[in-house]
């Protein structure tokens, strides 16, 4: 079995757009610039985090998880930041994918219409 170089296979894959890296998402991004500074506030922190529906709700389930619960549940986004911890919520929010799907994640064919998924093996 022949072993070919990561950078090759991912050059080949960047030069055929079948590799699909996930995107940062934007809230993230915002949020480790305003933790970057030492002077920042749990009001800014909250302000970005309220943007997105679907992050809101993941802070709010992650808050009251088993890891970071407390004696009460947690219902607030300020709440949750607090409990947490800022850089906390920016390290979730960090490895949460973009909900914005990428160009190359849409599928191509000749012929205008979406082509129908590729079998699996045996199948």
């Amino acid at each position: 079995m022949q072993t070919r170089p990561f950078v090759e296979v991912i050059k080949e894959q960047l030069d055929s757009e079948t590799l699909n890296l996930p995107m940062f998402h934007p809230i993230a991004i915002k949020l480790q610039g305003v933790l970057a500074a030492k002077d920042f506030t749990i009001e800014q922190v909250v302000a970005l985090i309220i943007k997105d529906q679907a992050l809101t709700s993941q802070i709010l389930r992650l808050a009251n998880s088993a890891f970071f619960s407390g004696l009460a549940k947690v219902t607030t986004i300020t709440e949750a930041v607090v409990r947490m911890g800022a850089r906390e919520i920016a390290s979730k929010t960090a490895t949460t994918p973009s909900p914005i799907p990428s160009s190359r994640t849409t599928p191509r064919c000749s012929g205008g219409t979406p082509s129908a998924a590729p079998s699996a093996p045996g199948g």
